[in-house]
């Protein structure tokens, strides 16, 4: 998600601004940013990234807790990312004054995070995590390139593969990321 976010900043198609949100609820909603009596102190600040890996052997940079301010089809929108310190998953809040532009955008967010994202074309296992293997952690796989030549299967089997793959690769065209 903070990658598509980035992408829409970075390609021109938004003007906006990405700032850094400090809190002591590391669960906080959007709503308790603009909250001047909540019990939990907020204040915008420097954005503080964390790394993600996106391969075994690559990372990015992502924001832990970073407000974006942006404008979307003439609509002022603002969107909250959160990744609390305990969770693997990424909390995103999308809020404007018109609530059919809130939603359009975030439909847009979640299909630009799909074509941008990092699992797309990699091996991956769930590694058990957490009290009781609750919390699955996402592991990325290196996979060695073997040529055709090294593979020891009956020449039926490789007919099966090549007979399937080239199925696959006829339908791929027709589909949309």
């Amino acid at each position: 998600m903070s990658r598509a976010l980035q992408r829409r900043l970075r390609d021109g198609h938004s003007r906006g601004k990405v700032l850094g949100v400090s809190v002591t609820n590391t669960t906080a909603e959007l709503i308790e940013l603009f909250n001047p009596f909540d019990y939990y102190q907020q204040t915008i600040g420097p954005v503080q990234y964390v790394d993600i890996a996106t391969s075994p052997d690559e990372s990015i940079d992502c924001p832990e807790r970073a407000l974006f301010l942006l404008r979307y089809d003439g609509h002022r929108i603002g969107v909250y990312l959160n990744r609390p310190p305990t969770d693997d998953f990424l909390g995103v809040n999308v809020v404007a004054r018109d609530r059919a532009a809130a939603h359009k955008f975030a439909q847009h967010l979640r299909q630009l995070a799909d074509k941008v994202s990092i699992y797309k074309g990699k091996v991956i296992a769930l590694k058990p995590e957490g009290r009781w293997n609750t919390n699955p952690r996402v592991e990325f796989c290196s996979v060695p390139n073997i040529g055709r030549d090294k593979l020891i299967l009956p020449p039926r089997v490789v007919e099966e593969i090549d007979r399937n793959k080239t199925r696959f690769d006829r339908r791929r065209t027709t589909w949309t990321y």
